[in-house]
Formats: structure tokens, C-alpha cells, sequence
């Protein structure tokens, strides 16, 4: 896999038909927005007779990260790596429980349900009828979880349609949790001062769910959430804790409640 970031460089040129009327500075917010758009447009066009570029995931003004199936790279844009997400003067494992989760995220698309399905690594090695059939159970574990979960508006959750990222979710949070294991020493044992009642452990766990952090869904937002190939913020988050060991121990859950379940789902 190849991971590609968005450097920032050339931001000024990449934008700089923006301004060509006026300073940005001195545009309208409508204004920005129509010229960002037009100059997208503009672009699209000319490379149509260029040779595709399949670097170009994402801008370096985006704050997010992407995985292209087709090539298996993973692209992060360099704003984003930086506070909240990445910051020398907090501890580490604020590192690992954010950025750490998201990158085991875009690297773990590429063994998640869906690639396990049609992913040609799997060709150059093929995998025995044995494999596969304990992948599909391990899945079709993952995807009845999700299923069980419910909307406001009292319907369920498609965990069919969102096995992909809630897979992608569970080896990122893996990684995460055994990547914040490892790395336990002095310094990132250190907690933050405004949630001290917390342990490390605990703090880790509510970073990590920070960076899953968003408003409510109200009404209006189910119909598009039930068409998106992500569970919502919610079912995420409680999706991919409820299915620790490590997480109900940090927090004392009891044994067969919501948050610490006796049928968890493994997968790698």
C-alpha cells in the first residue's frame, strides 16, 4: 500500500484563479464559494485530455483522509495532521487514539469486507475455502451487530450496506489499542488535567471516540444516513467499543450489558 500526502506547498498557485478578479480576503463568502467551484469546473475539463492522475485523491486543503480502492493508496491531507489530532505538548497516546485510529482506518480498507471480496492481493495468494468461510462468519458477525442498532425514528441500521467501514473501523481500532499497549511509558501515561478523574486508559478510549464526535442526527438527516456507506457517529463509536475486551475493562463493564456483550466479533 502506498500512502500519499497532501502537501500545501503549492497552495497558492493550486488557488490562485481564485483571485483573479480580487483578493480572496476581499471576497464574499457566496464569492469564494462560486470561484472555488468554477475553477473545480475549469480544471475537471482540462484533464480530460491529460493522462489521469491517480494521486490526486484529495487537496491539501481537505481535512480528511481517503483510500482509493483501485490503487490502494491512502491520502491525508497535511491539514489535517496537525492539533487537535497531532500535537507535541499532549501525551502520545492522544496521537494514537485519534490519528493513529483514523490511518489503521484507510490502511485496513484494504482488507476490510468488501476488498476481502474482490481485493486482487488476495489473487497473487489465494486463500483456502477454510479462510474464507471463517472471514464470511467473522463479517456476517460485524454486520448483525451493526443491523441491531436503531435510528431515532425507530428503524434499523443496514449493516450490509456499512460492513466495509465498520470492519475498516474495527482493524483501525485494533491497531490503535495494541499500538497504545506497546508504547505505554512515562510520558504517555500522562493524563490531561481537565478530565483527571478519568484514568489513561479510559482518557484514551474518549479520544478516541472524540474523533468520531459530531451533532445529533435529527429527522431530516436519517433518510441520507440510511444511504451512506458509514454507520452514523453514534453506532460507530458504540459499535467499535462494545466489541473490546480492553474497553470494558478500563471502564469495569459489567458482563453481558450493551457496552460489554458475551458475543463480540473478532475479525483478524
Amino acid at each position: 500500500m502506498k500512502l500519499i500526502y497532501s502537501y500545501m506547498e503549492n497552495v497558492e498557485k493550486m488557488y490562485g484563479s481564485v483571485q483573479k478578479t480580487k483578493p480572496a480576503e476581499q471576497q464574499t463568502y457566496l464569492e469564494l464559494v462560486r470561484n472555488l467551484l468554477k475553477m473545480n469546473a475549469e480544471e475537471t475539463f482540462l484533464r480530460i485530455a491529460k493522462k489521469a492522475d491517480i494521486t490526486l485523491l484529495a487537496g491539501p486543503l481537505i481535512a480528511n483522509a481517503y483510500f482509493h480502492y483501485a490503487s490502494h493508496r491512502t491520502s491525508f491531507g497535511l491539514v489535517w495532521m496537525k492539533y487537535p489530532k497531532i500535537d507535541m505538548d499532549l501525551p502520545n497516546w492522544n496521537t494514537i487514539a485519534d490519528f493513529s485510529y483514523i490511518l489503521g482506518h484507510e490502511m485496513g480498507h484494504s482488507f476490510d469486507a468488501n476488498s476481502f471480496e474482490t481485493n486482487e492481493l488476495f489473487g497473487k495468494h489465494p486463500l483456502s475455502p477454510k479462510t474464507r468461510e471463517e472471514f464470511k462468519k467473522r463479517v456476517d458477525c460485524i454486520i448483525e451487530k451493526y443491523s441491531k442498532y436503531k435510528f431515532s425514528d425507530g428503524t434499523f441500521s443496514n449493516g450490509e450496506k456499512t460492513k466495509g467501514e465498520d470492519t475498516a473501523d474495527k482493524i483501525g481500532f485494533d491497531l490503535a489499542i495494541r499500538l497504545f499497549k506497546k508504547l505505554l511509558d512515562d510520558r504517555r501515561q500522562q493524563k490531561l488535567p481537565v478530565i483527571d478523574q478519568y484514568t489513561v486508559e479510559q482518557q484514551f478510549y474518549l479520544r478516541m471516540a472524540y474523533s468520531q464526535c459530531g451533532r445529533k442526527y435529527d429527522k431530516s438527516d436519517i433518510e441520507s444516513a440510511k444511504n451512506d456507506t458509514h454507520s452514523i457517529y453514534e453506532f460507530r463509536v458504540n459499535g467499535m467499543v462494545s466489541n473490546s475486551d480492553d474497553f470494558a475493562k478500563a471502564f469495569g463493564c459489567a458482563k453481558n450489558t450493551p457496552m460489554n456483550p458475551e458475543k463480540k466479533c473478532p475479525l483478524y
